[in-house]
């Protein structure tokens, strides 16, 4: 600010502002890998038993269950403020020269997301294997009892979320001012700006995979 009771020849005024902000965020991932595995065998020899025999009496049971929750999330998030201001004030009685005025400013924000991702693998198994062997019984002989139960039960739940959030608040000013009781010449009044904001999530992947297998073998 210049105040003078004559003239008042101003120079060349310049304000540059260079702003540059940035969040990244890096993966984030879950991996999970449940597995099971039954076995099961019986076996029954014959009975010297000959007459009014029972069956060999023969129970397999066999209960499985897995469960995989997962949550992956990436956020980033960026806020940019940027205020650049060139403002010469000038009063003078006499003339008033004014040189060059510019506000220049480069504002850039990023924000960046890097992925998010689930991997589960679930794999059951169950194998049962009954024998009973014969009986030497000739008469009233009952029949081999057998009973097989298997039960298997898998659930799988997964959650992915990739955010990227950049917010941009960019001011450029060049306000002169200039009073006088004479002739006012003025240069050359330039503001530029170049504003960049970018925001980029990166990919948001689930992968499952369950795998259940039962075999059961009876043998009377």
């Amino acid at each position: 600010m210049n105040i003078a009771g004559k003239s008042i020849t101003g120079g060349n005024n310049s304000a540059t502002q260079a702003a540059t902000n940035g969040a990244t965020s890096g993966p984030a991932s879950n991996s999970a890998s449940t597995t099971q595995s039954n076995s099961q065998t019986q076996k029954t020899g014959g009975s010297s038993c000959l007459s009014g025999c029972g069956g060999s009496g023969q129970f397999q049971g066999s209960v499985q269950a897995a469960e995989t929750e997962q949550g992956a999330v990436s956020a980033a998030n960026a806020e940019q403020t940027a205020v650049n201001a060139n403002v010469p004030v000038n009063v003078a009685g006499g003339n008033v020269t004014g040189g060059e005025n510019s506000a220049t400013q480069a504002a850039n924000n990023n924000a960046e997301s890097g992925p998010a991702s689930n991997a589960a693998s679930t794999a059951q198994s169950n194998s049962q294997t009954q024998e009973a062997g014969g009986s030497s019984c000739t008469m009233g002989c009952g029949g081999s009892g057998q009973s097989q139960e298997s039960c298997q039960t898998s659930s799988t739940q997964q959650e992915a979320a990739s955010t990227a959030n950049a917010e941009q608040t960019v001011v450029n000013a060049n306000v002169p001012v200039n009073i006088a009781g004479g002739s006012i010449t003025g240069g050359a009044n330039t503001a530029s700006q170049a504003a960049t904001n970018t925001a980029k999530s990166g990919p948001a992947s689930n992968s499952a995979t369950t795998t259940q297998e039962n075999t059961q073998t009876q043998e009377a």
